[in-house]
């Protein structure tokens, strides 16, 4: 069951979004999203939903299952995919 966020997910969507060079009003933008969201979320601060973590997925292009399962743990294996960003 994915119920948790992982340690430290808003620092790997932070560092995916310096490595594309998009500024957090760009995301937002391609996010339909207002910056402090974005900001908000690199904090970890918030809890992205199924649809968000898709749209950063889209503006990311990268798959929109692996992004989430950066961001929710895992519990049942005890581990979070932070890693894979």
């Amino acid at each position: 069951m994915l119920n948790e966020p992982c340690l430290g997910y808003g620092l790997k969507i932070q560092e995916m979004r310096e490595r594309l060079g998009l500024t957090r009003s760009e995301l937002g933008l391609l996010t339909k999203t207002d910056e402090n969201v974005i900001i908000k979320l690199e904090l970890s601060k918030i809890h992205p939903s199924d649809y968000f973590i898709e749209t950063i997925a889209t503006a990311f292009n990268v798959n929109p299952f692996e992004l989430k399962k950066s961001i929710w743990c895992n519990q049942e294996l005890d581990q979070c995919r932070a890693e894979l960003l």
